[in-house]
């Protein structure tokens, strides 16, 4: 289970890659979760009631909603690409 800043509690079952060859990223929530600026807790631990079948997590990736990147030219004319991670919509703004 996982949760953010102590808010809901997410639970997401368990996927085992026997040799370990195979790792992969679980989505967590359907949704953007909103975060506050500065400093949140993530918390995880295992859900289920099996001791000898606890989970081992390698990793977590936190990806904002919207990717925004920066690009200046060297003519002092600047493009902001923003990425919607949820729809695929790409969006700029040229100046």
């Amino acid at each position: 289970s996982i949760s953010i800043n102590t808010s809901s509690t997410f639970t997401v079952a368990q996927s085992v890659s026997p040799d370990r060859d195979y790792l992969w990223l679980d989505r967590v929530n359907a949704q953007p979760m909103p975060l506050k600026v500065g400093s949140n807790v993530l918390r995880v631990s295992y859900a289920g009631s099996d001791v000898e079948r606890a989970a081992l997590v390698d990793a977590f990736m936190l990806v904002p909603r919207v990717l925004t990147r920066l690009f200046n030219g060297p003519d002092g004319k600047s493009l902001t690409l923003h990425y919607e991670m949820s729809s695929g919509e790409l969006m700029w703004n040229d100046q």
